[in-house]
């Protein structure tokens, strides 16, 4: 499909990737992100894991660091966001956290490839900043975070999780305890559908970036079933990204009907795919016109070849 959803980046000048930082920056949604895959949050609450986060006074963002990194020669690296989680304890600690929301499954490149070179970037730029000269042992662990708003099927509703692992070479075994090394940690999370998994953080990932969920009902999960008040405080990004989403979707459905053929066996016809152009696109119209725009300009947005049958459509509605 050639024709590409632009308008709303022309009205709204937040983009997706904008979007998708703000919303994570909530301190009620980020705490229920990281509870499930931090140990050191095992068996705690909600409070407990915002204590950890550096909050804005008065506020629910939080506040982040530096997302540039030079490694030097092929010029920056500017990450999505970045915060520091401090960890209280006997001996309280420091984690770096990156997170990252990704739209394309296939960017052409394995995905953990490019979290590990994050990871590095984190690791190397602490030099002079949480570490000097030779003091190592003082490196901050970094964690990269990935949510994958497009993942294939087989890998729906799914977390991945990369690690350092130690382990004695075989023949050379020894007998004692090996000393740990587990300064970097990477989480894919593979979002599903809008009604998967309720109640988890799964749930609260699929109910804020699945498709076919208007900002309004996205609003109304997280209060009703994450308990996440004042959602409305966040409508404005939600219809960012809803809106912004549609061409992330539209853009995959050719790809989607290919899995859809290999695992069926049947052909996925030019007029199926037309039908799923066209639904979603009366969907985005509706959105639009909820949201104030006019039926002219919204009709804007949609494919030129359908936007008289979408007219008559909604007039007739």
């Amino acid at each position: 499909m050639t024709d590409r959803i632009t308008g709303i980046e022309k009205e709204i000048s937040t983009s997706l990737d904008d979007a998708f930082k703000s919303i994570m920056r909530d301190s009620y949604i980020l705490a229920q992100t990281l509870q499930p895959l931090f140990k050191e949050f095992e068996g705690k609450d909600e409070e407990y894991v915002r204590s950890c986060l550096p909050i804005r006074e008065g506020n629910r963002e939080i506040v982040g660091i530096g997302s540039e990194y030079d490694p030097g020669r092929k010029g920056p690296v500017i990450l999505d966001s970045v915060f520091e989680l401090r960890i209280p304890g006997k001996a309280p600690r420091t984690v770096i956290v990156g997170l990252e929301g990704q739209g394309k499954r296939n960017p052409g490149y394995r995905l953990v490839d490019r979290a590990k070179y994050y990871t590095s970037c984190m690791i190397v730029d602490q030099k002079d900043r949480y570490f000097s000269n030779d003091n190592y042992s003082d490196i901050c662990k970094v964690v990269s975070i990935w949510v994958v708003l497009n993942p294939r099927k087989d890998e729906r509703n799914t977390i991945v999780r990369y690690y350092t692992a130690e382990d004695y070479v075989r023949d050379f075994d020894g007998k004692g305890p090996i000393e740990r090394c587990d300064l970097e940690e990477i989480f894919l999370i593979n979002i599903g559908s809008a009604d998967d998994l309720p109640r988890t953080m799964m749930g609260l990932m699929n109910t804020l970036f699945s498709k076919g969920l208007t900002y309004g009902e996205r609003a109304q999960r997280l209060d009703d079933i994450y308990n996440i008040k004042d959602a409305d405080s966040l409508i404005d990004k939600l219809r960012v990204f809803s809106m912004s989403l549609q061409e992330e979707i539209i853009e995959t459905y050719r790809e989607e009907g290919l899995e859809d053929a290999i695992s069926s066996g049947a052909v996925v016809t030019r007029e199926e795919y037309d039908r799923r152009v066209y639904e979603d696109s009366v969907h985005l119209v509706r959105v639009l016109m909820k949201n104030g725009f006019s039926l002219e300009k919204s009709l804007q947005e949609a494919p030129e070849q359908f936007r008289e049958s979408i007219r008559k459509e909604l007039q007739e509605d």
